[in-house]
């Protein structure tokens, strides 16, 4: 049976009187069937929606059945909740990284199918690797392509300063995330999954990791939860058995470098100039060539030029790649480091314009 997978949900809310879920679960089939082109069918479940009496009341009462969860004590919101359209974000990746991520999100839009065949889906990923590789940008990634919103965790907020909160806070969040159709994100997810054997920490603590393995495991098939961290050999071994599908997600290749430099100065640099790039930024993550771009680019504009000065942007790579290195050095032992690292695959020519100089300086200082 088509949407069989929805269909469950609204009559699993209605028979426990979660108006908020028959709600949420009722829009997103709505959205499959207008996607599908039953527009009449969409349409006479959003009539039906806008006509609950049921939605008045729960209006009047003054509960807002979509609000955000919030901490008890600071009254800080537990979690931002963000729309992103289908075309809103691009993501880069390793083709086998991408063919996981693609693979999830079919699972994910197929959920209907594949549990009308007895084949429930258990809708988790767990994101690993460095820092600044790119594992914030693919949870909005799948949210986006699966249309729905992004609710991201406010670590700083679940964690209450009072530990026996911290539970309680978790248990808003997923509670909120078993209502709201949504991809439910924990980001720097070692905070509050780490190791319990851990004798630096409190045994509240080891408690919240018991806390959040239950509340995982209680959390409807629908929801799709993602988790992301830097520190995965932080995590409690049975925090990755919750996790049906994980993926590292590495520091960028040099083919991968020039597709970022490409895509995130279009309209400012050429093919032959990001291929540069790419050889020399080896090391830098997806964020740090973000970074770099979006600054030049901001110069460039209002320096009223048209294209990014090569040479401005070999400076900003190699600087914020040996930044250690570089910061209090003078101008000479800059221009001799810099040589001693890239040979000659960085030309007179190339310095010279890094430090506003001429090539017979650099040539001077060299020899």
């Amino acid at each position: 049976m088509q949407h069989l997978f929805e269909v469950l949900r609204i009559l699993d809310g209605a028979i426990n009187q979660d108006y908020s879920k028959v709600v949420a679960f009722a829009k997103s089939l709505a959205t499959k069937l207008e996607e599908e082109g039953e527009t009449s069918a969409a349409k006479k479940i959003r009539g039906l929606l806008s006509q609950s009496k049921t939605l008045e009341l729960t209006t009047t009462r003054g509960t807002n059945i979509n609000a955000l969860p919030i901490d008890g004590e600071s009254k800080l919101a537990l979690a931002s909740r963000v729309d992103f359209s289908d075309d809103e974000v691009t993501v880069f990746h390793e083709e086998e990284v991408s063919q996981k991520i693609e693979k999830f999100i079919k699972y994910i839009k197929h959920s209907s199918e594949l549990e009308s065949k007895g084949l429930e889906l258990d809708q988790s990923l767990l994101l690993y690797g460095p820092p600044g590789c790119g594992k914030s940008e693919t949870a909005k990634y799948i949210a986006a392509k699966l249309n729905l919103p992004l609710v991201t965790a406010r670590l700083d907020s679940v964690i209450s300063s009072y530990l026996g909160s911290t539970a309680k806070n978790l248990r808003a969040l997923f509670s909120f995330a078993d209502r709201e159709r949504c991809v439910l994100f924990l980001d720097e997810f070692d905070a509050i999954a780490k190791i319990r054997d851990d004798s630096q920490e409190l045994g509240e603590l080891k408690r919240v990791v018991v806390s959040l393995l239950q509340n995982i495991d209680y959390l409807d098939s629908g929801t799709v939860l993602i988790a992301a961290t830097n520190h995965d050999h932080l995590l409690d071994s049975a925090v990755w058995r919750r996790f049906s599908y994980k993926l590292r997600i590495g520091p960028p290749s040099e083919d991968l470098r020039f597709k970022l430099f490409r895509q995130n100065t279009l309209g400012f640099s050429r093919d032959v100039d990001c291929k540069r790039y790419a050889e020399l930024s080896e090391a830098l993550t997806g964020s740090d060539i973000r970074s770099i771009c979006s600054e030049l680019k901001r110069e460039t504009l209002l320096d009223g030029k048209v294209a990014i000065e090569p040479g401005q942007m070999i400076r900003e790579i190699v600087f914020r790649k040996f930044y250690t290195e570089l910061a209090n050095k003078p101008q000479i032992e800059k221009i001799k480091f810099l040589r001693e690292k890239y040979g000659k695959s960085i030309t007179l020519d190339n310095i010279a314009n890094m430090f506003g100089i001429s090539k017979a300086t650099v040539s001077n200082v060299l020899r």
